[in-house]
């Protein structure tokens, strides 16, 4: 956890105006989430390999940054929870509020969504990378097109293709389209608090888990197959545009190349 928050604030340091570094930091988190399933059911003795892998990657780390930078530093801003915002104090409120459900939603809906295909052959292997691509792809798309045009395209396609549950290549898009958002928001939330990002990264890390407590407390699925989901992403088309709303209007534009 400690890490996913120190790399976050490092990365959003260096990424500048741009989303796509974002997204490409945060898009493995679900592969390793399904690596990491799968080894625990194994034998515990094989936990020793991820464990060296990180020790391993904690050096480099740790040599790469001496080697370039010649410091440990992450050049951060002094710690201000000035808000920065185009809109009044009520809808930046408003706005704050609306990303974190977006991606509590996108938590909930991740958690609770079930393909009858998802068991067949190399389905399951599809799906995550799907989770993977979408992330990545999302602040890519984002700094290319803009993030409205983004957040509007690729939910409006999500939101029509999850009516379709029972087609895997529909299915595989539609998680694919859904999971672009996740750049945008934490981009955005970070753009509000401009010299407080790691609070900003750590809120949006909390209604992910936020997501997770909704399946404990209440396990039985709320949203139906098809259309619930459909609602779901709709939901989050005019969560994530209020959220939006609150960004300096400069920030969410494409991003024109020098």
């Amino acid at each position: 956890a400690m890490f996913h928050m120190g790399g976050g604030i490092d990365v959003l340091n260096v990424s500048g105006t741009k989303s796509g570094p974002l997204g490409i930091y945060v898009s493995p988190g679900a592969l390793g989430l399904f690596i990491g399933v799968a080894y625990g059911q194994t034998d515990g003795h094989i936990m020793a390999i991820p464990i060296a892998l990180m020790v391993l990657c904690a050096v480099g780390i740790f040599v790469f940054q001496t080697m370039t930078c010649h410091s440990m530093k992450s050049d951060n801003v002094p710690l201000s929870f000035k808000i920065s915002s185009a809109t009044g104090k009520l809808l930046t409120a408003c706005a704050i509020a609306a990303l974190f459900l977006v991606v509590t939603l996108r938590s909930y809906v991740g958690l609770t969504l079930h393909f009858d295909w998802k068991s067949q052959g190399y389905w399951a292997i599809a799906l995550v990378l799907a989770l993977v691509g979408g992330k990545a792809l999302g602040g890519i798309l984002s700094d290319k097109f803009g993030m409205r045009i983004t957040a509007c395209l690729t939910l409006g396609i999500a939101a029509i293709l999850y009516l379709f549950p029972q087609s895997p290549v529909c299915g595989l898009l539609s998680v694919l389209c859904f999971n672009m958002t996740m750049p945008m928001t934490l981009w955005a939330l970070a753009r509000i608090f401009n010299q407080a990002r790691g609070f900003a990264f750590g809120t949006l890390t909390c209604a992910l888990f936020m997501g997770f407590a909704i399946t404990v407390v209440y396990p039985m699925p709320i949203l139906p197959m098809g259309w619930g989901f459909t609602l779901a992403t709709v939901l989050s088309v005019f969560l994530l545009l209020l959220g939006l709303h609150a960004v300096p209007r400069e920030s969410i534009a494409p991003i024109k190349e020098s």
